[in-house]
């Protein structure tokens, strides 16, 4: 069984913010993934004493950005629909807190579609695995509700 605080909203947003971070670090647009993740790491390592630059760009080496960036865009716009699913579940709107809920749940598989693509094996594959079955439970609870079936 999985720890549940591993996929905790804080947690989610930690990991986004650091995407985010990486993605729009103020590296020119015309260097390469190598070149941004070189000087990435070198910037980390004159930061810190402790900070590994070898860990650090064999790390970031592995992870294609451009997966990456597709993926946070892909959950940004998930956790929209989900607002808006639960803005809806609470006016009794089953119908459209299907279809939002559903939305969402596709980031997760677009996620993982979009590394598949590339060949590379998703470094987000727990993440999308979860969204997509906590996605699930919300759609089993909405389908409960709209029948009028007692929990």
């Amino acid at each position: 069984m999985q720890d549940p605080s591993l996929f905790s909203p804080a947690s989610c947003c930690c990991l986004f913010s650091l995407l985010a971070l990486l993605a729009t670090t103020h590296l020119t647009m015309s260097a390469n993934t190598m070149d941004i993740v070189n000087l990435t790491c070198e910037k980390c390592s004159q930061e810190s004493p402790v900070f590994n630059y070898t860990f650090c760009s064999l790390s970031l080496q592995a992870v294609p950005l451009d997966c990456l960036r597709d993926c946070l865009e892909l959950y940004s716009d998930a956790s929209k629909t989900l607002v808006d699913a639960i803005g809806a579940l609470m006016v009794g709107k089953y119908g459209v807190a299907n279809m939002r809920v559903s939305a969402a749940m596709e980031a997760a598989t677009t996620c993982e579609d979009g590394f598949e693509e590339r060949g590379e094996v998703c470094a987000l594959s727990e993440e999308n695995y979860d969204l997509f079955q906590l996605c699930d439970i919300a759609l089993c609870i909405i389908r409960l509700l709209s029948l009028s079936i007692p929990f």
